[in-house]
């Protein structure tokens, strides 16, 4: 947070007093913005190109960020979405969004988006829902919602999916010269226990409403719970290396 008077710099990251993430580059931003959104002091946020590189947990329903030294084993209930990378670091995947091959489509993961979803003309259009059809957003001059039938991530089709039309998507697209048909907000992927892995390249996601769900043990390396993660722009990859716990007596 550049309100203490911080400059851009590398710096480590200790989790838990147990996993240290050495050497990540850092920038200075004004985060006044994100502490009032959840009416808490945000110091840090963390960027996808950091999560990369820890192996991470995100559970929302468990309250808890876990971070790894290596990969952890592939989840027994999940369902595997392969993940691009585009400029800058954005994470874009492949899904459906209507019930035909034409429906495919490209979404930009963004988890400082307050809705679960945010579509284009064309995305929309892959829906197969009429903009005619969608209805005023209370509060709003420029947005529209509606409800997607259904929509696939990975092996999951989840249906009643509320989306948006109007968000300024064009910037997003000029700025990362790339074709998207829309946004993916956390607070569609908060219904998921998400857990990347391979670099990145690959998302579990397990669904933890399911009533006999039983989770795997832990494994792969050192698991580090911890508080959620935000999202910010990061840069080259940082090395990871457990930490020593704490002595028992303080000088």
């Amino acid at each position: 947070d550049a309100g203490a008077g911080r400059e851009s710099s590398g710096v480590s990251l200790r989790f838990g007093e147990r996993l240290e993430v050495q050497d990540v580059p850092a920038l200075t931003n004004d985060l006044t913005g994100f502490s009032r959104q959840p009416n808490a002091l945000i110091q840090v946020l963390r960027g996808v190109n950091l999560l990369r590189h820890i192996h991470p947990t995100i559970d929302f329903g468990g309250s808890q960020f876990v971070v790894r030294t290596t990969d952890p084993t592939p989840p027994s209930r999940a369902t595997t979405v392969h993940l691009n990378y585009i400029r800058g670091g954005g994470m874009v995947f492949r899904t459906a969004l209507g019930a035909d091959e034409s429906s495919a489509g490209s979404l930009l993961v963004d988890t400082a988006m307050q809705f679960p979803l945010a579509l284009d003309d064309a995305g929309w259009k892959k829906t197969g829902i009429a903009l005619t059809s969608l209805t005023p957003v209370p509060n709003s001059s420029s947005l529209k919602q509606g409800v997607l039938p259904h929509l696939v991530l990975g092996a999951f089709d989840i249906p009643h999916v509320p989306a948006v039309y109007g968000a300024p998507l064009e910037e997003f697209e000029k700025s990362l010269d790339v074709n998207l048909d829309g946004l993916l907000g956390s607070g569609l992927l908060a219904a998921f226990r998400v857990t990347l892995a391979d670099g990145g390249r690959t998302m579990w996601l397990e669904d933890t409403s399911m009533a006999d769900y039983v989770a795997p043990p832990p494994s792969g390396g050192t698991d580090v719970p911890e508080g959620p993660p935000g999202a910010a722009p990061q840069v080259s990859p940082p090395t990871t290396k457990p930490v020593a716990p704490p002595p028992s007596t303080t000088k």
